[in-house]
């Protein structure tokens, strides 16, 4: 795949926005997300420019920003995704945002079917990650069960009737 257009400037991350409510704060009563710029960002595909993350002392920037959030946090829901978008709502020219197909999040709440117009356009696999048949996608959380996205479900009951 190639970037639609390189990154440039200060941007050093590639990240996809967030395709669920999450960081919005509205799944459910006394949600309180870590900081981030609307949706947020998944860090479940990340393109690092490496050089130009040190240059600007990445390191020192990041752990600054979770001691500070962790004053009153006191722990990550989602680990290096919620102290990544904490830098980014500080910092948000770092970010270049990668078309939402680089990284399809499947779970519960998200709302991926807007990256795509239709199944075929994700070139998935022909099986689950458990062997299964059928499915194009399939994403296992807990507790170990499938999910599968409702676009897909409806390209697989499409393909059983013809």
């Amino acid at each position: 795949m190639e970037l639609p257009q390189p990154l440039h400037g200060q941007q050093v991350l590639g990240l996809v926005e967030n395709q669920s409510d999450w960081y919005l704060g509205n799944l459910w009563k006394n949600h309180r997300p870590w900081p981030a710029l609307g949706r947020g960002y998944n860090t479940g595909v990340i393109l690092l420019l490496l050089d130009k993350l040190r240059k600007m002392k990445w390191e020192q920037m990041w752990r600054l920003t979770a001691e500070r959030e962790l004053m009153g946090m006191l722990s990550t829901s989602l680990a290096d995704q919620d102290i990544f978008n904490a830098v980014i709502k500080q910092n948000p020219f770092l970010v270049y945002q990668l078309p939402c197909f680089w990284n399809v999040q499947l779970s519960d709440h998200t709302r991926s079917e807007q990256c795509y117009r239709d199944v075929s356009d994700l070139k998935g696999s022909s099986t689950g990650l458990r062997g299964e048949r059928d499915p194009s996608l399939s994403w296992y959380g807990p507790p170990a069960r499938p999910v599968q996205h409702s676009a897909a479900k409806a390209k697989v009951a499409r393909t059983r009737k013809v």
